[in-house]
């Protein structure tokens, strides 16, 4: 029998639920890892076919202490924190990072955990995403008052 509460398979469990905690202590598969040591698929889709979209990620359960890589493998770019590094700390991604997704595309980042010495790709920096912002702001806002 439903509950009605988004459950499919009668039980009063979702099936997705695993999903729900995607990286968070107890999350399931994908999650299962409390300490965030398993490397994570961030997958992230913009819809809007008129226009690019720039949006923050932040990320809640990781480990303190530990160092983290966030990158894009599609584009071989590693995304670096306000004062250049890509080593980020479980706080830093809490707060957020600012990322982008082309018009009615998906773009698809990896969190994991950093390795030094490693070739990591194109550093994209936070002046940088801001800069893009900044830059393509008005064709959005133009977009959007088309649509």
């Amino acid at each position: 029998m439903s509950t009605g509460k988004g459950d499919l398979d009668g039980k009063g469990v979702s099936r997705w639920a695993h999903l729900a905690g995607f990286g968070a202590p107890g999350g399931g598969p994908a999650g299962r890892s409390a300490g965030g040591a398993d490397p994570r698929l961030i997958a992230v889709g913009n819809f809007w076919e008129r226009g690019e979209c720039f949006f923050r990620l932040a990320l809640q359960g990781l480990e303190a202490g530990r160092r983290y890589l966030l990158r894009e493998p599609a584009t071989n770019r590693a995304y670096a924190d306000d004062n250049g590094h890509i080593a980020w700390t479980a706080e830093g991604l809490r707060r957020g990072v600012l990322l982008h997704v082309g018009a009615l595309r998906c773009a698809f980042f990896l969190l994991e955990p950093y390795r030094s010495g490693m070739e990591h790709g194109e550093v994209v920096r936070t002046q940088d995403m801001a800069a893009a912002i900044q830059e393509r702001l008005p064709a959005i806002r133009q977009a959007l008052s088309d649509d």
